[in-house]
């Protein structure tokens, strides 16, 4: 039989902030792939955020890229196809924009590609490859197969894994649904706990957009997946994304804990009731957020949050920073994770804003390397202008992630969860968000003498 090798691809960030920070997890998605190449493929998994790029002979190369990657993602697809060596693309970016890919690549995969990959591989062996793969349905992760952990850089600290896919609410900043879908897709949880035993780290994201699910039999599954976990004695520690909405069942949190769960990331996206119950219609974020002690349902479990939020909202103004700062204070949240609302390719954001011409850049690809939430207000709001929006940012950053700040956010979370792992997490963490925000664009643009309040 013969030999075939495979080369795939997690190109850097173009921006200076991505190239700062790096990707903290593996790339799931080629770790898949990779498990999914028949025996006559050998594959090899290079990624730019630790391996320095090189044009290697290969049959095939595959590229994922995000918006932030995709400048990146096409040069490298160039420099291969210099050499005759053909070329796929594939991930959010590609998916939803194929006609643009296809000026860069030999093909696309649409989607989810787990359910074509394989088709694509014996079509390179014919030499008879398509210019798009897509498959007619989602996969139903029954048959998911696990990644293949051992060809990821060994560099990485943290594991990756994933237990469900899809998102019912349909966010606008969002492109998970349009990725994949609106219905809560589950693996089994025997498939799950092989693959959680499986991976060498010690630390491990859940890469589920909602680890919990919606649904009370979704909370029963989390609960067994919980069980599973305790009863093979799987000693990791591991984060996952949860909704607010978990304070409201504290058997999730104790079962979450007990399982081994050290951090949430939580979508809080906004502390202004206008923006919950507008835009964002997360009007279950706004009754959550009323209870001026909602963190602390984390912390009596010895559970570190951290809450992600959203500025240059449409109904934000300039006392938004103010109150943003002193909730997140007031509320005891471990890591702030602070973003600019952006618009991603896919979007319903995407289609509103470039339809009523609130984009401020649009030269399209190149000003895709500046899509990434941080280095820059990206959006015409009605309240502020962007120097306004980014001078807000700015106060805000240099407020909550000041040395002194995060030393005392760090020695307060080892008093709240009460183990001593906390404390050095929640430093190392914060310290990462600070050098990412210290060396964005924004950043050392914005004027120092400008308070934004």
């Amino acid at each position: 039989m013969k030999k075939y090798k495979l080369i795939l691809w997690n190109p850097k960030a173009y921006a200076q902030v991505a190239n700062q920070n790096g990707t903290q997890f593996p790339p799931l998605g080629l770790g898949l792939l990779a498990a999914l190449a028949p025996c006559n493929w050998d594959v090899i998994i290079y990624d730019e955020t630790f391996d320095e790029f090189r044009v290697e002979e290969c049959d095939l190369v595959g590229i994922t890229a995000m918006t932030s990657q995709i400048n990146r993602a096409y040069e490298i697809a160039e420099l291969y196809r210099k050499q005759n060596i053909p070329v796929v693309l594939g991930g959010i970016h590609p998916t939803m924009c194929t006609d643009e890919a296809l000026q860069y690549c030999d093909s696309v995969v649409k989607g989810e590609a787990e359910l074509v990959w394989c088709d694509l591989l014996k079509d390179v062996e014919q030499n008879s490859l398509k210019k798009v793969y897509q498959t007619k349905e989602l996969h139903d992760l029954k048959d998911l197969p696990k990644a293949r952990h051992n060809l990821f850089n060994k560099k990485y600290k943290l594991g990756i894994m994933q237990t469900t896919r899809g998102c019912g609410m349909d966010c606008e900043f969002c492109s998970v649904t349009a990725f994949n879908g609106l219905n809560y897709r589950k693996r089994p949880i025997e498939d799950v706990l092989d693959e959680l035993e499986l991976i060498p780290a010690k630390f491990v994201l859940f890469a589920d957009d909602n680890l919990i699910g919606f649904s009370k039999a979704d909370h029963a599954r989390f609960i067994e997946l919980c069980e599973g976990i305790i009863r093979r004695k799987i000693k990791k520690s591991w984060a996952g994304q949860f909704p607010v909405t978990v304070v409201q069942n504290e058997l999730l949190l104790e079962m979450a804990s007990k399982a081994g769960c050290y951090a949430v990331l939580v979508g809080i996206e906004s502390i202004s009731e206008n923006v919950l119950q507008g835009q964002m219609n997360k009007k279950f974020n706004s009754r959550i957020l009323k209870d001026n002690g909602f963190v602390s349902y984390f912390h009596k479990y010895g559970i570190m949050i951290n809450g992600m939020f959203i500025i240059g909202n449409e109904e934000d103004n300039k006392q938004t920073y103010d109150d943003m700062y002193k909730f997140i204070k007031q509320q005891k949240i471990d890591i702030p994770t602070i973003s600019f609302l952006t618009p991603y390719p896919g979007t319903k954001l995407w289609k509103r804003v470039m339809d009523s011409q609130l984009v401020l850049n649009t030269n399209f690809p190149y000003d895709y390397r500046f899509l990434n939430g941080i280095s820059y207000a990206y959006l015409k709001v009605n309240n502020m202008s962007t120097f306004e929006i980014e001078a807000g940012m700015k106060w805000l950053t240099r407020k909550n992630l000041s040395y002194f700040q995060i030393f005392v956010r760090s020695f307060r979370t080892i008093l709240y969860t009460r183990k001593p792992i906390s404390f050095i997490l929640c430093f190392i963490t914060n310290l990462t968000w600070r050098k990412v925000h210290f060396n964005a664009s924004y950043f050392n643009v914005v004027d120092l003498s400008y308070k934004g309040l």
